[in-house]
């Protein structure tokens, strides 16, 4: 899988080397209040587990995962997106706690979106959050997608997920 790079980040592939920097940044328990790959507690080995499926996944296509660095070296998160039905993607996000609020998120988006649009035949890209998870709309907005619906998880009534989406 290629590598992308912004004006401060390298988007790549993750290896079995950001093991350790990924149990760090999973271990916050705020990080997990919006994510639904991570837990609290998370041990290292869900970490291992997670790098390696992550990995399996993207060699095999069934998503293109790209961690996040700072070009100066650190792992601060990751960003991918797997192929739907009908010419469409799904993407996701995360960042470590300690990089909110920097525009990294928007900035690593953008790129994979412009990426998708390029490479794969997709005419839509969706993304999914909580109702409440302001920064992650917030990142939504600026990468230019717009609220598409809402819905109640049934097993969770007090969460609701919103959908964006954008059009190539």
């Amino acid at each position: 899988m290629t590598s992308l790079e912004t004006s401060r980040l390298v988007l790549k592939p993750f290896t079995f080397s950001d093991t350790t920097e990924l149990h760090q940044l999973a271990t916050n328990k705020e990080l997990s209040k919006w994510t639904r790959c991570f837990t609290h507690p998370y041990y290292l080995p869900q970490a291992q587990q997670w790098i390696t499926r992550t990995i399996k996944e993207t060699e095999e296509g069934r998503n293109k995962t790209f961690s996040i660095h700072l070009k100066r070296g650190s792992l601060i998160g990751a960003v991918s997106f797997r192929l739907t039905e009908n010419n469409e993607a799904e993407i996701g996000y995360w960042l470590g706690v300690e990089f909110q609020g920097n525009g990294f998120a928007t900035e690593a988006v953008k790129e994979v979106m412009s990426f998708a649009f390029k490479t794969c035949d997709i005419r839509r890209i969706i993304a999914r959050c909580y109702e409440n998870n302001h920064r992650s709309v917030n990142v939504m907005l600026r990468c230019g997608m717009r609220q598409v619906r809402n819905y109640e998880i049934k097993s969770q009534s007090d969460k609701c997920l919103i959908i964006y989406e954008i059009n190539a």
